[in-house]
């Protein structure tokens, strides 16, 4: 939630990159290119952790997994689930406001603008199909098990698709905790095309610590990030 893959990638291109005051450590499998190249969607099962999988030490803190896409410069989308203790952020993204809350969230950037919506309650274990995809009308749309959230945004950058595409897992602060941002199985992470879904094969694959390397076989089965410090 809050600073976007794109600091990912820098670090990942430069390993320069010194991070603000809250420290936000990210890690994922991406595509992504300088030239509109079609991507027009990004989908993957996000597998929630069980109840040995997150914890949270710290007030103040998040935790999230997601199906993300983004412009290549200030706008994004992003459907998944999120552990969050008092970090939650406008509008609707509160429901850890006074204990940890494992959660469905959408979150948008808009020209650098955040904004995160709540979509209810989750349960350790489950899993769901999350998507974010431009439709005919143009605009991004975000997708649980293949229902609307309602939450939809556009951009113009990068001709209107993603130049940015990723199964994508974030902390916010580096504190102690834990949390496994589990993917794929039922549903491999794909790409659309226009014309259709198309599994990923050869993604590059960026991690800040103290996210570790992903474990597990890809791109069929589950396969996870893990967050442990």
């Amino acid at each position: 939630m809050k600073l976007g893959l794109a600091l990912l990638v820098a670090l990942v291109v430069s390993c320069a990159y010194v991070g603000n005051a809250l420290a936000n450590v990210q890690a994922a499998r991406y595509w992504s290119t300088g030239t509109d190249a079609g991507w027009r969607g990004s989908r993957v099962t996000v597998n929630n952790p069980d109840s040995s999988q997150y914890s949270i030490a710290s007030y103040g803190d998040f935790d999230l997994a997601s199906a993300y896409a983004d412009s290549g410069v200030n706008s994004l989308i992003q459907i998944g689930v999120t552990y969050d203790w008092s970090a939650g952020q406008s509008p609707d993204c509160r429901l850890g406001s006074s204990s940890p809350a494992l959660y469905y969230f959408v979150e948008v950037r808009v020209s650098g603008t955040y904004s995160c919506y709540q979509l209810g309650t989750a349960a350790g274990g489950a899993s769901n199909l999350q998507s974010v995809q431009r439709g005919s009308d143009n605009l991004w749309h975000a997708y649980k098990n293949g229902v609307g959230s309602g939450i939809s945004t556009s951009w113009s950058a990068c001709g209107g698709n993603a130049c940015t595409l990723s199964a994508f897992a974030e902390n916010l602060s580096q504190h102690a905790g834990l949390f496994y941002a589990k993917f794929a199985g039922a549903n491999p992470w794909q790409f659309y095309n226009s014309c259709c879904w198309n599994t990923i094969n050869n993604p590059t694959i960026g991690v800040n610590p103290p996210w570790q390397q992903p474990v597990g076989p890809f791109p069929a089965g589950i396969w996870y990030f893990k967050y442990s410090k």
